[in-house]
């Protein structure tokens, strides 16, 4: 197989939404990029992607080639548009839906290994239903498929047909490009469609099905409903594959666990927890109770609860929260304790630093046996530029303490509680930075504070 091209031009007005079909999530990955990850895994040596004027919102890796439908017409009119990229090319084309996001890799396989082994001109991805309102129903002549029907255009008879069109299928490339162009619109929606191939090209060579048994692989999204069903069902059979490996999961139907994330051991997931996008979780590692994780590492005997970590890493037997924010590319250190409302940007640490409540740390590469008081700021912001806090080892930095960066803070120093430091600190230095205080006796009383009245 060649070439791949995914139909993802469509409007999707029944999502009801601005942005694109294919860029709407699902478990915080957008469609297209499941279908693209399955494409990456197989033999194609090129995908073509044909979007509509929403093409602004996808993000597509440069190796796929985009190609625009301006004005949608229907399927084969998207095809029509990609047939220039596909002169002077042998060989097979796969076509597939941008709305099918869950077909597998071992599907794809099977099904070109198919279309090859049976010297096809077209083969058709088709699945069977109990109840197949909305689809394109296969229809044979003495066990041979000669048409496809939509549904709006079936009759009676053709509606009772379980054998339906998924959205999927091979077509020998010359064939297409010879066929395309015998495709008219005179049906009930006057669009061009896809399927109307199958009568053409069944006039002159062989047309013919490949059953995709697990159906849902095939589930098309229509709209907003119809994803949450799918999501569900995705989401129940990630959930099981893990709990099966030792994943320990409370209130499955509260926890969340993105397609992409890896657990490397058993793990404790307690309710309300989110594991999202391209996240790996080592062993016995404990996350939540209501704890989001994304495009994060958490390594070893860890412990998260009632915190987030985004695109940071979480050292070996460090404990983050409850109420921490780990973000943008913070690796914490091993045995690290960060607590209670603490936020970490940017930053490393090394080996048993604290920081166990209402701190932040921005911009910072800290090292190892450092303490944060209570209500340290890294002042890395001053309305224009960031920059950078240096941290050495075994440093003990008071509570209410700022460090205005660019500063470098030594090894073994000590900052006292309620100091602004805007000096570099040498190793072993000890600084205090305070306002000397005024106290005047008995003063108190020309304030007028309402006290409270005990009697």
């Amino acid at each position: 197989m060649d070439y791949a091209i995914i139909l993802a031009a469509g409007k999707g007005t029944r999502m009801h939404m601005s942005k694109a079909k294919g860029m709407i999530p699902i478990l915080g990955k957008p469609m297209i990029e499941y279908i693209l990850d399955v494409l990456f895994k197989s033999s194609l040596k090129r995908i073509i992607c044909v979007l509509g004027n929403q093409y602004s919102d996808f993000n597509l890796p440069s190796c796929v080639d985009i190609v625009l439908q301006r004005e949608q017409l229907g399927t084969a009119d998207a095809v029509k548009t990609a047939l220039p990229r596909l002169k002077d090319t042998d060989g097979d084309i796969l076509i597939l839906p941008g709305d099918a996001p869950f077909i597998t890799s071992k599907t794809i396989e099977d099904f070109i290994h198919f279309h090859k082994s049976n010297d096809n001109l077209l083969t058709l991805g088709t699945i069977r239903l109990d109840s197949p309102f909305g689809y394109g129903r296969v229809v044979r002549e003495q066990n041979q498929i000669v048409r496809i029907v939509e549904e709006k255009d079936a009759s009676e008879e053709e509606k009772r047909i379980d054998e339906v069109y998924s959205g999927f299928m091979c077509v020998n490339t010359k064939i297409l490009i010879n066929s395309i162009p015998q495709v008219d619109n005179l049906n009930a929606q006057k669009e061009y469609y896809l399927t109307d191939l199958v009568e053409i090209i069944s006039k002159i060579g062989k047309v013919s099905s490949y059953e995709i048994k697990d159906c849902f692989e095939a589930k098309g999204i229509n709209d907003l409903y119809s994803l949450s069903l799918v999501e569900q069902e995705l989401q129940k059979r990630i959930l099981k594959k893990h709990m099966l490996n030792g994943v320990y999961i409370e209130n499955a139907n509260t926890v969340t666990i993105g397609p992409d994330v890896s657990f490397l051991g058993e793990a404790m997931i307690y309710s309300g927890t989110k594991v999202l996008g391209h996240s790996t979780i080592y062993s016995k590692v404990v996350l939540g109770p209501n704890t989001e994780i994304k495009n994060a590492v958490v390594y070893d005997n860890a412990k998260i609860s009632h915190s987030v970590v985004l695109d940071s890493c979480i050292g070996k037997e460090s404990t983050i929260g409850p109420f921490a924010h780990i973000r943008n590319n913070s690796y914490i250190g091993e045995a690290n304790r960060i607590g209670n409302f603490v936020e970490f940007k940017n930053t490393t640490t090394g080996y048993k630093t604290y920081a166990s409540h209402l701190s932040y740390v921005g911009d910072t590469n800290c090292g190892s046996g450092v303490n944060f008081g209570c209500g340290t700021i890294t002042v890395n912001y001053d309305g224009k530029k960031k920059y950078t806090t240096t941290i050495g080892d075994n440093v003990f930095i008071g509570c209410n303490s700022n460090l205005i960066a660019p500063i470098q803070i030594g090894s073994n120093s000590y900052i006292a509680a309620g100091s602004t430091i805007v000096d570099d600190l040498y190793d072993g230095d000890f600084a205090i930075a305070r306002s000397p205080q005024t106290t005047k006796t008995s003063y108190a009383e020309k304030y007028n504070y309402k006290r409270v009245d005990k009697n």
